[in-house]
Parts: structure tokens; C-alpha cells; sequence
């Protein structure tokens, strides 16, 4: 089975989040401290191995809220999960003993109705409601409660429920200590044959027949995690492989293990002896022997350790992290292939600590491996992950990728894409997202560029703000999205997460572009667009003698265009022939035709009307995050000078490596970005992107308080040193 659906309530820094989980690879990603441990804490306490009743809560284990700087923590705290799919381990559940099952009714959904805790208004019914749910089952009185006798007839039961989920939860309402909190952990199910809700006490057993489960933590402890015991997966892992061996090789280990325990004997003897002999008075009958492995046949395997010889032949736990993960998740896929029958959930937190990049694409492919395992058997494997690395995002379906943030500093919160959304628009866009803007989904705000502002808009923020790498310091990241027709599907993408973008567009878009953006503006601001675009098609008609000759010499340098190609094989034709051609008039027609300048600034300065009416548009979508360039494209940004020094670089029809080359002299101090860009346009912009105006009155009115306080305090010394010379002069006049 699989996590198909995470709830929790009041656990941390979370209030209240349902999470969805598909089959394959989950990942979760956020910046530092916005949640995503507490989501893999909840998972563990749920699934892991450690007993959940057993742990020992404290306050900080539960929501704290803030009102008027008073914080007050929650009075209990729920987590549960739903499994979806019948692939559960059926000679597991044979196996169980037997198990009580309690009766909840169908009137409502248990998990929804803790889910919903604080409205629930109590009456009657669910106060019994409340008894059957909390209470120890084995206090629940007979008539709410059946017995299923063996293995048998508790397989018969689950195989008529259609619904499973594993709930935890915890109330420390008037219980002082917390070890006498009030805990409920339990399996519900719902019946298909009577549509009731049943309630089942889980045992270690009953949850890995279910799911089989292995959570790596952010701090490995390879001790603790690869400890062997009866319960724990690498514990059943190394004891099947044990079991599974040839006879007569354990006999043999065993012989050899008995001649090894009498040698170590005979080298600990004097100790063994004065051990005994300061012992003898405080402890009776008691013989000590130092041992060198276990000594008996059923724990034998207990006594092995894994050894990685990487130039240094040493245990698994004195090794790297990188190597413990990924042995640790090459363990887990054998023994799921071996021993366990069913899908697997392995859950990691930040898989890429300490590991080089290439590394951490081998170890992300590995994950991949283990979700795709045991598609032989028709089943898919279940990995969750958190991570602040791109190379654990790619290739993963966008729908899989949850986003998880913290408002206000306190509450964290779930985003993900809209399911409603049409996958294939998204879908389009992520071969370019995972090649090159994977980052953005970790991101506070991101900027989408058609092209070589990707380079010139952090230079500029830099001299705005004063410092280098402004914008990575504020967690601001800038996407190159491949043209105009994207601009689309990244917004869709970065709303449904509850990413601030912003677009930067060249003024082409009013033509071509635009109405691609409609869902993210007002319905009086749709109206307008089919008004530009008529005042623009106007302008066109009126400049369509308007050639843009530069970007025909553009055209005809390029040796991939087909134009060219063309546009060449006639010319070598006609010089052949030494006669006209009348081919030759109508492909230089049709790259005329191609290349009519673009409507810019420059263009628009003839039209007095049409611009007002044009720039008022314009600076109406900037309240929808969408900038248009009033000057046309990056390259009208361009002083003279700029111009100058790209022909002298043989860089003028260049586009991209021209502004890669500036963007390079101006980091070099070999040009100031004011000799080369006409910036201010692109500046006004940032501003409004950093919130610059407001960030600048805020430290204005921090330093006017301050300059207040410091007079005030001035103020009041002033006073009082007026007053002790005035009391003096009393003084001194009394007497």
C-alpha cells in the first residue's frame, strides 16, 4: 500500500494541513525552518518503528499560536494517514494472533471528524463517539467490540474494507506530566459490506503487513539505523538473509565461532579473574566473559556489521553521510525485493548533505531505481523526500512536487500544483525547468525574462541596493523562460505554489503574446487588449514600408536559417546564369516581409495619441505583475556607446553574447553598466519588485523614531540637570 493522504492538526508548526501524495517520488521543498522536518516527523511517528504511544511529548510537540505577542500552545495534536491499493502483505496478516475490532457507526468519518476536532460541537452521541475512539480498547466495553481469533478471519475482514488509515493522537488537556498525556494510535477501516468505521488496536506487525517503511533523517545515526532487532526492516533483512543460508556454513561459523571464544577467553583470563573476585561479595553467581561476537545460534546474526572499503576498510557508521544514504536505500530496495511483499515507502530527508553534484544526480537516479523496482510485480514503490537541491527535483512530475512555506514566521503551509489545471500546458515547460530553472520552486519571488536580462537585471539590482548578489540574498531568483508562449504556463506553475513572480517582457508581447495572460488580469483589463492590439495593427499599416535591415544582415549570417540557405542558392544561380531570376524578387519580398521593424519606443514617439493610450495599458499591468518595455526589447536599452564597443568585439548582431559580454566587463570593472544600458526602466521595475519605495520609508521612519528617542532622552537629561542646579541654588540661597 501507499501514503495517499498526510492530515495534520496542531503538530508543530503546523496548524492544519491535508497533504496528497501520489505513488513514485514526492518531494518536498522550502526554505530552512519552514516545516519540512515536522512533516517527516509526523510521518515517522506514524510509520516508523519506534511505537508511537511510547514517545514521550512535550509542549514544543505542539501548535504554538501567536495573538498580540501572547503565544498560547495547542491542547492536543492530530497526524494521520490514508493507504490506498490491496497490494498488502497477505502471509504477514496470516499470521497475526488475533485482534479486537470496535464498532465506530457510519454516521461519520473518524479521520474527518478529528480533522475537523475544533468545531465538533458535542452532544450525546459524541461523547460515546469520543469514548470508542480514545479509549484503551481493551476498557471498551464487549457490546462495541468483536474478537477476529486468527490470521484467517482477520484477512477475510480487510479484504471486504475499502478505506485505511493509521491515526495518531495526543491530549495533554489537565494532565500535568506528560508522561500521562492522553494517547490514541489505532488503525480505522471502513467496511464495504455495512459501510461502518471500525477501529483496530495496531501492532508493529499489523503496520508492516500494511506498509513497510524506512525513514532516513537529515542527522544519520547509522548506529541507531541499522541496529538489529526483531522489528526493525534491517533487523527482518539481515535475519532472512541469515535464515536463508546454506546449513552447514552456519555449523561451520559456529565451530569456529566456539574455537574463537575459548582463545579470547584465555587472553581476558587474568581480567575475567580479578573482575570476579571484586565482584564476589556485591554480585552472587554471576560469570563474566569478554566475547568478541554473540555466542548463541539465535543471535549469531545479531553480531554483523557492515564494512565499506573505500581505500579504508572500516564500519558503514565511520563513513560520510553520502555513502551511508545511499547504502542505506540500496539496503532497503534489496530487502523490498527479497522479503517484502507489497510497495514500499522510503522516506529521506535532504539526501544531498554532504554529497558532490555528481553524487547527488547518481543518488537522485537511484531513488528513481527504487520507485520502478518492483514494476515487475506490478507494483510501484513510494519515495518522499525534502530537499534544497535542484537535482533531487528533475524529472519529477510537477503535480508531485509540494512546496512548503512558513507565514508569518509560524505557521507552516502546503502549496502544490492546482489539479484542476490542464497538465499538458504545464507539462510543456518542464524540460526547460529541470535543464535550467529548476531553482525557482525554492524561491520567495521569481522573475520571468524571455532572454539576456537574465544577466543585466542582478547587475542592476546590485547598484540599486549597494551590495553583490543582492537578489540571491533576498531569496530572489530569475527564470529564463525560452520565449513569450511560456510565460503562461511558468505563472500558472508559480501561483498554484504560492510563488510571487513577476514578468518582464519585451513590447512585442502587445502583439503576440498577451492575451496569453489573461487569467491573471481584471475583466476591465481584458477588454482593453483587443483595443491595443487594433491601435498596434494601425501603426503596423502605417510603418509597413519600415524595414528592419539589421536583422536581415542577422538573418543572412546565419548558416543554419533556411532564408539564407535559400536566399544564397538563388544568388549562385543567377551569377551561373548571368540572368535575372524572378525567384530572386520574391524570397528578398519575403525576408522584407519578415524583418518590417518592430513597433518600439521610437516608433511610438510619432504617434502622440496612440502612445498615451498604449503607456497607459502598459503601466496598468504592472498591478498585475506584468512589466512591458516601453522601448521594445533589451537591445533598444542600449547606449551608442554600448553599440561602439560591441562592433569593435564583432559582437553587434549578437544578441545574447552581446549582453553576456557586458553583463561580464561591467562585474570586471571594466565598464560602469550607465556607459552601456539606459537601465532606468529596468530599475523602476525592480524597485517595485523589492518594495524598495516602502523598505526606504520604513528605514526613514526607523531612523526619524530614532533620532526622536535620542532628542527625547536629550531632553529629559537637560531637564534634570536644570533641576539639580536649581535645587542647589535653593540651597545654597536658604541658608
Amino acid at each position: 500500500m501507499y501514503v495517499s493522504e498526510l492530515y495534520i492538526v496542531n503538530y508543530k508548526s503546523i496548524k492544519k494541513e491535508k497533504i496528497k501524495f501520489n505513488p513514485g517520488k514526492n518531494v518536498l521543498v522550502g526554505k530552512n525552518n519552514a516545516g519540512k522536518s515536522n512533516i517527516i516527523k509526523a510521518l515517522e511517528l506514524l510509520l516508523g518503528e519506534r511505537y508511537p504511544t511510547t514517545v514521550q511529548f512535550e509542549e514544543r510537540d505542539f501548535y504554538c499560536s501567536q495573538i498580540k505577542n501572547v503565544k498560547e500552545s495547542s491542547r492536543y495534536f492530530f497526524i494521520a494517514v490514508k493507504l490506498e491499493g490491496e497490494d498488502y502483505n497477505v502471509e504477514e496478516i496470516k499470521k497475526l494472533k488475533g485482534l479486537y475490532i470496535v464498532n465506530l457507526g457510519n454516521i461519520q468519518n473518524p479521520i474527518l471528524y478529528l480533522y475537523d476536532y475544533d468545531k465538533v460541537k458535542s452532544n450525546d452521541e459524541d461523547f460515546l463517539f469520543n469514548d470508542l475512539l480514545f479509549s484503551n480498547i481493551s476498557d471498551i466495553d464487549k457490546e462495541f467490540k468483536e474478537y477476529k481469533g486468527n490470521g484467517e478471519v482477520i484477512l477475510n475482514f480487510f479484504k471486504r474494507c475499502e478505506e485505511f488509515f493509521i491515526f495518531l493522537y495526543v491530549d495533554r488537556k489537565d494532565y500535568d506530566n506528560e508522561n500521562e498525556f492522553k494517547k490514541a494510535y489505532s488503525l480505522i477501516v471502513k467496511n464495504k459490506d455495512d459501510g461502518n468505521y471500525y477501529r483496530i488496536a495496531i501492532s508493529n506487525e499489523l503496520k508492516n503487513a500494511l506498509i513497510t517503511c524506512a525513514v532516513l533523517p537529515a542527522f544519520r545515526d547509522p548506529q541507531n539505523q541499522f541496529r538489529i532487532n526483531s522489528w526493525t526492516w534491517y533487523g527482518k533483512l539481515i535475519r532472512n538473509i541469515w535464515e536463508s543460508g546454506n546449513r552447514e556454513i552456519k555449523s561451520d561459523i559456529q565451530t569456529k565461532l566456539s574455537e574463537l571464544k575459548e582463545k579470547t577467553e584465555k587472553i581476558f583470563k587474568e581480567a575475567v579473574v580479578d573482575l570476579k573476585n571484586n565482584l564476589e561479595k556485591a554480585i552472587y553467581n554471576t560469570e563474566i566473559s569478554f566475547q568478541m561476537l554473540q555466542n548463541t545460534n539465535d543471535d549469531l546474526y545479531k553480531g554483523i556489521n557492515i564494512f565499506v572499503n573505500d581505500g579504508i576498510d572500516s564500519p558503514l557508521y565511520d563513513k560520510g553521510s553520502g555513502i551511508q544514504s545511499a547504502i542505506a536505500i540500496s539496503l532497503f530496495s534489496y530487502y523490498c525485493n527479497r522479503f517484502h511483499r507489497g510497495s514500499s515507502l522510503l522516506v529521506v530527508e535532504e539526501p544531498e548533505i554532504y554529497l558532490h553534484p555528481q553524487a547527488k544526480r547518481a543518488l537522485s537516479q537511484r531513488l528513481d531505481d527504487f520507485v520502478d523496482s518492483d514494476i515487475r510485480k506490478g507494483i510501484k514503490n513510494q519515495v518522499i523526500i525534502t530537499t534544497h537541491s535542484p537535482e533531487f527535483v528533475r524529472n519529477t512530475p510537477l503535480e508531485n512536487i509540494i512546496v512548503v512555506r512558513k507565514e508569518n514566521n509560524i505557521e507552516t503551509k502546503i502549496s502544490r500544483l492546482n489539479a484542476a489545471r490542464d497538465i499538458k500546458e504545464i507539462q510543456k515547460i518542464s524540460n526547460i525547468l529541470w535543464s535550467n530553472n529548476a531553482e525557482i520552486l525554492f524561491a520567495d519571488k521569481v522573475i520571468l525574462v524571455e532572454g539576456g536580462e537574465f544577466y543585466l537585471l542582478p547587475l542592476i539590482a546590485d547598484n540599486l541596493l549597494g551590495e553583490k548578489r543582492s537578489l540571491e540574498a533576498r531569496n530572489i531568483s530569475i527564470a529564463k523562460v525560452g520565449g513569450k508562449s511560456y510565460f503562461k504556463s511558468y505563472m500558472q506553475l508559480l501561483s498554484d505554489l504560492n510563488i510571487e513572480c513577476f514578468v518582464i517582457a519585451d513590447f512585442d508581447i502587445l502583439e503576440n503574446g498577451i492575451e496569453d495572460l489573461k487569467e491573471f488580469m481584471s475583466e476591465d483589463l481584458k477588454d482593453e487588449i483587443s483595443k491595443i492590439k487594433g491601435i498596434l495593427n494601425s501603426i503596423r499599416e502605417r510603418e509597413k514600408n519600415e524595414i528592419d535591415y539589421r536583422e536581415i544582415r542577422k538573418t543572412c549570417s546565419d548558416k543554419n536559417s533556411l532564408d539564407a540557405k535559400k536566399f544564397y542558392e538563388i544568388i549562385e544561380r543567377v551569377c551561373q546564369r548571368e540572368e535575372y531570376d524572378q525567384e530572386l524578387r520574391l524570397i528578398w519580398e519575403y525576408i522584407k516581409s519578415r524583418h518590417q521593424k518592430k513597433i518600439n519606443g521610437k516608433i511610438l514617439d510619432k504617434y502622440e495619441v496612440e502612445k498615451k493610450t498604449i503607456y497607459d495599458f502598459i503601466d496598468k499591468l504592472k498591478n498585475y505583475n506584468i512589466f512591458v518595455m516601453k522601448r521594445g526589447e533589451l537591445e533598444d536599452y542600449i547606449t551608442d556607446y554600448g553599440e561602439e564597443i560591441a562592433s569593435k568585439l564583432d559582437l553587434k548582431f549578437r544578441k545574447e553574447l552581446k549582453i553576456i559580454k557586458f553583463a561580464e566587463m561591467i562585474e570586471e570593472g571594466e565598464e560602469k553598466l550607465s556607459n552601456l544600458f539606459n537601465y532606468e526602466e529596468y530599475e523602476e521595475i525592480l524597485k517595485i519588485i523589492l518594495n524598495f519605495e516602502n523598505k526606504q520609508r520604513e528605514v526613514e521612519i526607523s531612523e526619524k523614531s530614532s533620532l526622536e528617542n535620542e532628542e527625547s532622552l536629550l531632553y529629559e537629561l537637560e531637564e534634570e540637570i536644570l533641576n539639580e542646579i536649581l535645587a542647589e541654588i535653593l540651597f545654597e540661597a536658604n541658608n
